[in-house]
């Protein structure tokens, strides 16, 4: 099939990056499925065929998941047609937040400035490992926000936190961090309140 639709051109346009490759012929992406892994019957449908290498991680204390894949040049054109076809079944499905959770997930769903902070975030994973641990504190950080590190950090192991930390720092950590923004124990946590399409990370 040569064109999935126009009409999802509303959508997907945060839910994925994508990613430079170093193999020819290739593209690589990172994107944001639920648990119930809704993008592969879309790619079956449709007959796209990623590669997964580097598996997925699930998002702590959410039933989201970033996967990372590649897929050939010609069909990356399908896949990001896809993608739209991804938020929009995950919205009918009852993911009333995934649009938000994408841009907290992937960096604010813009691709060079996610991507950017993505790298600068390499050396972060330690500072995170010892909130974690205990070792430090952070007044930046909300309640809900230091339990989401604290459960990740029991959750992965080494190499997979690193990766969920990366993530973490980029989707808004960093700009957090930045501002100095105290926690806010003035006003009411959004993850604790229910709208955490309001939450900052």
């Amino acid at each position: 099939m040569d064109e999935i639709g126009g009409c999802m051109a509303e959508y997907g346009t945060a839910n994925y990056i994508r990613i430079d490759s170093w193999r020819p012929g290739w593209v690589r992406y990172m994107y944001v499925d639920v648990e119930e892994y809704l993008a592969d019957a879309i790619f079956e449908t449709y007959d796209v065929h990623p590669k997964y290498a580097n598996g997925e991680y699930f998002y702590p204390g959410t039933p989201y998941v970033l996967a990372e894949c590649r897929v050939r040049t010609a069909q990356a054109a399908q896949f990001e047609e896809c993608m739209g076809m991804l938020e929009r079944k995950a919205l009918l499905k009852g993911y009333a937040d995934y649009p938000a959770m994408c841009k907290e997930i992937l960096g604010f769903g813009a691709e060079e400035e996610a991507m950017e902070a993505y790298e600068r975030s390499s050396g972060q994973t330690d500072h995170l490992r010892a909130i974690a641990e205990g070792d430090i504190e952070d007044p930046t950080l909300t309640h809900a926000q230091e339990a989401r590190i604290k459960e990740a950090y029991r959750t992965y192991d080494e190499y997979e936190f690193d990766i969920w930390a990366k993530g973490f720092y980029a989707g808004g950590y960093a700009t957090q961090r930045a501002k100095g923004r105290p926690a806010g124990d003035t006003q009411a946590d959004p993850a604790e309140s229910g709208d955490a399409e309001d939450d900052a990370i």
